[in-house]
């Protein structure tokens, strides 16, 4: 009987030795594919893997190997490091150069060895004049840009600052600087132009509006008052409206109905406190947005405004657009939001949904708002993180989704103006116009 228990003992441990080596004979390398490319820039693209089995063998390291030929493996040391396990994972492949072809294969690792995704190339955008730079012949800060037609407009800054342009923003002329006041928003109408602007030379600030009757030539003061006027938005030559904020903070409303030969102010209350930005969807229905998220609406010409449901709070809300009397948009500090009922509810659109890098979502300030038609519109701003880049955002389905189409250059971006679906204009600090001729891409 002992002998017949040692044989056993000796079979089972024989038995085992076979199986584990049966089990080990039948690993494989993993199964894997490459993920395709998105959110392409001049130095940066996604990627990334799904890796399908494991081949019966922990995956120890996985990730995305990139080259500038083609086979890229991880021998190399441009190769992302993307954890363990099954399952999909997305790799930011960072550093890269502008407008170069790239070849990319996601990689798994298992004790077995290493197998690779299917190979993808792409090319990094490259540096051509979707976004051209246009001298403007001045550094001061550029805060805001309109156009009267095609042809004409004019963009306005710091420290008196006035440029005009009559050839669709190929040239640029200075005015000849008559006030030290921060320009922040012109309303056109034919040769009559009205200017809203801040003096910041004395001990309180000091707003004005300034009326020009040959196209810009000249401007003549029409009212001033202590504190901030930042936007001004008229009807017809005879009915305007301005916005801003007194000495210590609280909003009002000037609204003329003789061309600025006179003004009557509405003092808003302490939950109507918006100044910064005004928008007329018709003579008798208009917005305006400032401090606190508050968004305030009028429908009898600016006698009285109610406050909207704007869904935040201690959000600086600086810009507004409306494609049609229903479906308008604000943006402001990493805001962006959007009402398809005429201000009656707004929705905050879901920046963790939309297509844009986390640092975006969290750290920019979006200046200003723009749209040629329902569904394709443009933001611009800046970040706030370390990088303090420009910003400028598309979308082509109505706000749904946004994409980057700039963010390469450090500076603040202002204001957006197109005068086409092609054609459009960007503004900023240091005396920055850009320009498109291609909607942006």
């Amino acid at each position: 009987m002992k002998y017949i228990r040692i044989s056993a003992i000796i079979l089972l441990i024989l038995s085992l030795i076979l199986n584990y080596s049966c089990k080990k004979d039948n690993l494989t390398t993993p199964s894997i594919t490459t993920l395709s490319i998105s959110e392409i820039t001049q130095t940066s693209a996604i990627s990334g893997g799904n890796i399908t089995s494991d081949g019966g063998a922990n995956i120890t390291v996985r990730g995305v190997c990139i080259s500038t030929t083609a086979g890229p493996t991880t021998e190399l040391s441009t190769k992302t490091f993307d954890g363990t396990g099954t399952g999909t994972f997305i790799s930011t492949l960072t550093g890269l150069t502008v407008g170069t072809v790239y070849y990319a294969r996601a990689y798994a690792t298992n004790s077995v060895g290493t197998t690779y995704g299917n190979e993808i190339s792409f090319t990094t955008n490259p540096i051509v004049d979707a976004w051209r730079k246009i001298p403007s012949g001045t550094t001061n800060d550029l805060l805001y840009v309109d156009f009267l037609d095609s042809q004409t407009g004019f963009a306005l800054g710091s420290y008196g600052t006035i440029l005009k342009t009559t050839n669709a923003g190929e040239n640029w002329i200075l005015q000849s600087p008559w006030t030290t006041d921060f320009f922040t928003s012109i309303s056109l109408i034919n040769n009559t132009g009205y200017l809203a602007g801040t003096n910041f030379d004395h001990v309180y600030p000091r707003g004005s509006i300034y009326k020009s009757i040959d196209g810009g030539k000249t401007w003549i003061r029409q009212i001033k008052v202590n504190g901030y006027i930042y936007s001004v938005s008229f009807i017809d030559v005879n009915k305007g409206y301005a916005a801003g904020y007194d000495s210590v903070g609280n909003g009002f409303i000037l609204r003329t109905i003789n061309g600025g030969t006179s003004w009557i102010t509405n003092t808003l209350r302490t939950d109507q406190n918006a100044g910064h930005s005004l928008y007329f969807t018709n003579p008798d229905v208009g917005y305006c947005v400032g401090f606190d998220g508050i968004i305030i609406k009028t429908v009898d010409a600016g006698v009285t405004w109610e406050r909207q449901i704007s869904g935040i709070s201690r959000i600086w809300l600086l810009s507004l657009y409306f494609n049609n009397p229903q479906t308008g948009y604000v943006v402001g500090d990493a805001t962006i939001l959007k009402t398809v009922n005429g201000g009656t509810t707004w929705t905050i659109q879901n920046l963790d949904t939309i297509n844009i890098p986390q640092t975006f979502r969290r750290s920019a300030t979006y200046t200003s708002v723009f749209f040629t038609d329902d569904n394709n519109g443009y933001i611009v701003g800046y970040n706030d993180d370390i990088t303090k880049k420009e910003i400028i955002l598309k979308t082509i389905d109505g706000g749904v989704n946004w994409k980057i189409l700039f963010n390469e250059e450090q500076g603040r971006l202002k204001s957006v103006y197109f005068t086409n679906s092609q054609t459009g204009f960007v503004v900023g600090n240091n005396g920055t116009i850009l320009k498109t001729t291609s909607g942006g891409e």
